[in-house]
This record gives C-alpha cells, structure tokens and sequence, in this order.
C-alpha cells in the first residue's frame, strides 16, 4: 500500500511540473501575445532616460532623483520599469547594465 501512495504521488509531482512548463503557467517565456503589443505600444509613448547602474542603485532610488517632484505609485514605477526594459524584472537589475528609467511630470 505504502509503494502505491509513493507512486501516486510521484505522478502528481510529475503531471503537474510537466504541465507547468508546458502550458507556461509563470509565462516568463514571454509566449503572450497581447502583452508584447502593449508594452512595445507604451514604450513608444512613454518618457525615459537610460541609466548606467552603479554599485547601491535600485529602480526607486534613480526614479526618485530623476522624478524629485513626482509621486507616482510603486507599483506604476516598476510596472513601467518592467515595459521599457522588455520585461526585465526591477528586482534583479545589474551592476554595469544600462536599463530605462521612466519620467513623469
């Protein structure tokens, strides 16, 4: 009895990664379509300046020395971040790399 509720699980942990990868449910592959038209559409229109990273920069700290008079969302800022850069996730932003950061009036 023990080697079949083993073997049952085992099968669930399998059908479930397999279908995991395949049906791309953390889609960080990029495979939606509508995504990629809206964020090409939005970096066409929205204002950014491209910033070399330093040592002990993050996306908030640069978007408060660009934008010292504006108060947008948290949530904006990265999800902007996330538009210009194709993606990229704010969080894990590179020394050396060069990334768009948006402006806001």
């Amino acid at each position: 009895m023990k080697k079949l509720i083993i073997l049952g699980i085992f099968a669930i942990v399998g059908w479930t990664s397999f279908y995991d990868i395949t049906k791309g449910t953390l889609n960080f592959l990029g495979t939606g379509n509508s995504t990629q038209q809206v964020s090409t559409d939005l970096t066409a229109t929205l204002p950014y300046k491209t910033i070399d990273i330093q040592p002990g920069d993050t996306v908030l700290s640069l978007y408060e020395k660009l934008n010292p008079s504006s108060r947008a969302d948290i949530q904006k800022v990265m999800s902007d971040f996330k538009t210009l850069n194709h993606g990229i996730d704010p969080n894990h932003i590179q020394i050396g790399e060069k990334y768009r950061f948006p402006l806001y009036k």
